[in-house]
Protein backbone atom coordinates (compact mmCIF):
# COMPACT_ATOMS: atom_id res chain seq x y z
CA UNK A 1 0.00 0.00 0.00
CA UNK A 2 3.02 2.10 -0.71
CA UNK A 3 2.82 2.84 -3.89
CA UNK A 4 2.91 6.19 -5.35
CA UNK A 5 -0.02 6.22 -7.31
CA UNK A 6 -1.67 5.82 -4.25
CA UNK A 7 -0.41 8.91 -2.26
CA UNK A 8 -3.12 11.43 -4.11
CA UNK A 9 -6.24 8.86 -2.97
CA UNK A 10 -4.59 9.51 0.93
CA UNK A 11 -4.42 13.25 0.29
CA UNK A 12 -7.96 13.43 -0.67
CA UNK A 13 -8.80 11.09 2.15
CA UNK A 14 -7.85 13.31 4.85
CA UNK A 15 -6.31 16.57 3.89
CA UNK A 16 -9.51 18.97 4.54
CA UNK A 17 -10.62 17.71 7.86
CA UNK A 18 -11.61 19.24 11.14
CA UNK A 19 -12.79 18.54 14.56
CA UNK A 20 -12.37 15.23 16.22
CA UNK A 21 -11.77 12.70 14.06
CA UNK A 22 -10.75 8.89 14.20
CA UNK A 23 -8.83 6.61 11.55
CA UNK A 24 -9.50 2.98 11.69
CA UNK A 25 -6.88 0.49 10.86
CA UNK A 26 -4.03 2.76 11.51
CA UNK A 27 -1.45 0.74 10.36
CA UNK A 28 1.63 2.11 9.62
CA UNK A 29 0.51 5.40 9.27
CA UNK A 30 0.72 6.21 5.87
CA UNK A 31 -2.12 8.48 6.01
CA UNK A 32 -0.33 10.79 8.56
CA UNK A 33 1.69 13.12 6.67
CA UNK A 34 -1.33 13.92 4.54
CA UNK A 35 -3.61 15.15 7.46
CA UNK A 36 -3.88 19.43 7.90
CA UNK A 37 -1.43 20.45 10.88
CA UNK A 38 -4.27 22.29 11.95
CA UNK A 39 -6.35 19.32 12.67
CA UNK A 40 -4.84 18.93 16.14
CA UNK A 41 -5.41 15.54 17.55
CA UNK A 42 -5.93 12.72 15.85
CA UNK A 43 -7.10 9.49 17.09
CA UNK A 44 -6.76 5.93 15.72
CA UNK A 45 -7.82 2.46 15.95
CA UNK A 46 -5.65 -0.28 15.17
CA UNK A 47 -5.99 -4.13 16.29
CA UNK A 48 -2.79 -5.33 15.93
CA UNK A 49 0.06 -3.12 18.37
CA UNK A 50 3.37 -4.13 16.94
CA UNK A 51 2.26 -1.87 13.99
CA UNK A 52 2.34 1.27 16.69
CA UNK A 53 5.88 0.18 16.56
CA UNK A 54 6.23 -0.09 12.85
CA UNK A 55 4.14 3.89 13.06
CA UNK A 56 6.38 5.52 15.28
CA UNK A 57 8.62 7.23 12.52
CA UNK A 58 5.49 9.07 11.13
CA UNK A 59 3.94 9.74 14.60
CA UNK A 60 7.61 11.82 15.49
CA UNK A 61 7.46 13.78 12.71
CA UNK A 62 3.82 14.49 12.71
CA UNK A 63 2.73 17.89 13.98
CA UNK A 64 -0.13 16.39 14.91
CA UNK A 65 -1.11 14.61 18.59
CA UNK A 66 -1.68 11.15 18.37
CA UNK A 67 -3.77 9.14 20.30
CA UNK A 68 -3.41 5.28 20.07
CA UNK A 69 -5.68 2.47 20.78
CA UNK A 70 -5.70 -1.00 20.62
CA UNK A 71 -9.12 -2.08 19.11
CA UNK A 72 -11.52 -3.99 16.94
CA UNK A 73 -13.96 -1.88 14.61
CA UNK A 74 -16.95 -4.00 15.39
CA UNK A 75 -16.42 -2.44 19.07
CA UNK A 76 -15.43 0.90 18.67
CA UNK A 77 -14.49 2.30 22.97
CA UNK A 78 -15.85 5.57 22.33
CA UNK A 79 -19.34 7.48 23.40
CA UNK A 80 -22.25 7.97 20.51
CA UNK A 81 -22.13 11.01 18.71
CA UNK A 82 -18.75 12.01 19.57
CA UNK A 83 -16.75 12.39 16.15
CA UNK A 84 -16.65 14.72 13.32
CA UNK A 85 -15.27 12.25 10.99
CA UNK A 86 -13.81 8.98 10.95
CA UNK A 87 -11.54 7.30 8.27
CA UNK A 88 -10.93 3.75 6.96
CA UNK A 89 -8.57 3.35 4.13
CA UNK A 90 -7.85 -0.14 2.69
CA UNK A 91 -9.07 -1.53 6.11
CA UNK A 92 -12.40 -2.68 5.62
CA UNK A 93 -11.72 -5.68 3.50
CA UNK A 94 -10.62 -7.68 6.88
CA UNK A 95 -12.78 -6.58 9.45
CA UNK A 96 -14.71 -9.26 10.28
CA UNK A 97 -17.78 -8.35 10.83
CA UNK A 98 -18.42 -5.31 8.23
CA UNK A 99 -21.95 -4.83 9.04
CA UNK A 100 -21.27 -4.41 13.02
CA UNK A 101 -18.35 -2.25 12.37
CA UNK A 102 -20.26 0.25 10.03
CA UNK A 103 -23.02 0.20 12.67
CA UNK A 104 -20.61 1.18 15.76
CA UNK A 105 -19.02 3.60 13.41
CA UNK A 106 -22.35 5.44 12.36
CA UNK A 107 -23.20 5.31 16.21
CA UNK A 108 -20.09 7.44 17.04
CA UNK A 109 -20.23 9.74 14.09
CA UNK A 110 -22.02 12.89 14.68
CA UNK A 111 -25.50 13.35 13.45
CA UNK A 112 -23.33 15.51 10.73
CA UNK A 113 -20.27 13.92 10.32
CA UNK A 114 -18.73 12.04 8.03
CA UNK A 115 -17.39 8.45 7.19
CA UNK A 116 -14.48 8.57 4.47
CA UNK A 117 -13.33 5.51 3.09
CA UNK A 118 -11.46 4.21 0.21
CA UNK A 119 -11.12 0.58 -0.22
CA UNK A 120 -10.77 -2.20 -2.42
CA UNK A 121 -13.71 -4.83 -3.17
CA UNK A 122 -16.06 -6.06 -5.21
CA UNK A 123 -15.52 -5.73 -9.60
CA UNK A 124 -17.88 -4.14 -11.44
CA UNK A 125 -17.07 -6.53 -14.41
CA UNK A 126 -19.22 -9.92 -13.87
CA UNK A 127 -15.49 -12.21 -14.89
CA UNK A 128 -13.20 -10.65 -12.23
CA UNK A 129 -16.14 -10.75 -9.45
CA UNK A 130 -16.61 -14.58 -10.13
CA UNK A 131 -12.82 -15.33 -9.88
CA UNK A 132 -12.84 -12.76 -6.13
CA UNK A 133 -15.68 -15.16 -4.53
CA UNK A 134 -13.80 -18.18 -5.82
CA UNK A 135 -10.56 -16.77 -3.97
CA UNK A 136 -12.30 -14.78 -1.44
CA UNK A 137 -11.91 -18.35 1.23
CA UNK A 138 -7.99 -18.64 0.33
CA UNK A 139 -7.33 -15.02 0.52
CA UNK A 140 -9.06 -14.53 3.99
CA UNK A 141 -6.28 -16.89 5.50
CA UNK A 142 -3.17 -15.77 3.86
CA UNK A 143 -3.91 -12.32 3.85
CA UNK A 144 -4.87 -10.89 7.52
CA UNK A 145 -8.81 -11.54 6.27
CA UNK A 146 -8.86 -9.93 3.49
CA UNK A 147 -12.18 -10.14 1.56
CA UNK A 148 -11.19 -9.24 -2.13
CA UNK A 149 -15.64 -9.40 -3.02
CA UNK A 150 -17.14 -6.90 -0.75
CA UNK A 151 -19.56 -4.44 -2.45
CA UNK A 152 -18.83 -1.53 -0.01
CA UNK A 153 -21.68 0.59 -1.01
CA UNK A 154 -24.08 -1.47 -0.67
CA UNK A 155 -22.79 -2.39 2.76
CA UNK A 156 -23.04 1.16 3.51
CA UNK A 157 -25.91 2.11 2.90
CA UNK A 158 -27.36 -1.11 4.93
CA UNK A 159 -25.86 0.13 7.59
CA UNK A 160 -27.70 3.64 7.60
CA UNK A 161 -25.51 5.81 5.63
CA UNK A 162 -26.16 7.84 3.07
CA UNK A 163 -23.27 8.07 0.07
CA UNK A 164 -22.83 11.77 -0.54
CA UNK A 165 -20.33 11.07 -2.48
CA UNK A 166 -19.31 7.22 -4.84
CA UNK A 167 -16.54 6.60 -6.77
CA UNK A 168 -15.46 3.05 -7.94
CA UNK A 169 -11.64 3.53 -8.96
CA UNK A 170 -9.07 1.23 -10.70
CA UNK A 171 -5.95 0.91 -8.46
CA UNK A 172 -2.97 1.14 -10.23
CA UNK A 173 -0.14 -0.62 -9.57
CA UNK A 174 -1.66 -3.75 -7.94
CA UNK A 175 -2.97 -7.03 -9.13
CA UNK A 176 -6.51 -7.22 -10.70
CA UNK A 177 -8.23 -8.99 -8.24
CA UNK A 178 -7.58 -6.08 -6.01
CA UNK A 179 -7.30 -3.18 -8.35
CA UNK A 180 -11.45 -2.39 -8.35
CA UNK A 181 -11.53 0.29 -5.52
CA UNK A 182 -14.54 2.04 -3.52
CA UNK A 183 -14.11 5.26 -2.60
CA UNK A 184 -16.52 7.84 -0.60
CA UNK A 185 -18.06 9.91 1.50
CA UNK A 186 -21.01 9.01 3.53
CA UNK A 187 -23.36 10.37 6.56
CA UNK A 188 -25.51 8.95 9.00
CA UNK A 189 -29.26 9.03 7.51
CA UNK A 190 -31.07 10.99 10.14
CA UNK A 191 -34.17 9.44 12.40
CA UNK A 192 -36.83 8.25 10.43
CA UNK A 193 -34.82 8.28 6.86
Amino acid sequence: MKHPALVPLRQELVADLEGRVLEIGFGTGLNLPHYSPQLGSLEVLEPISTMLDQAAGRIEESPLAVKFYQGEAEDLPFEAESFDAVISAWTMCSIQNLHQALADIRRILKPTGEFRFVEHGRSASPQLAWWQDRLTPINRVVAMGCHLNRDFFVSIEKAGFELERRDLLVMPGVPRLVAPTYQGIARPKGEGA
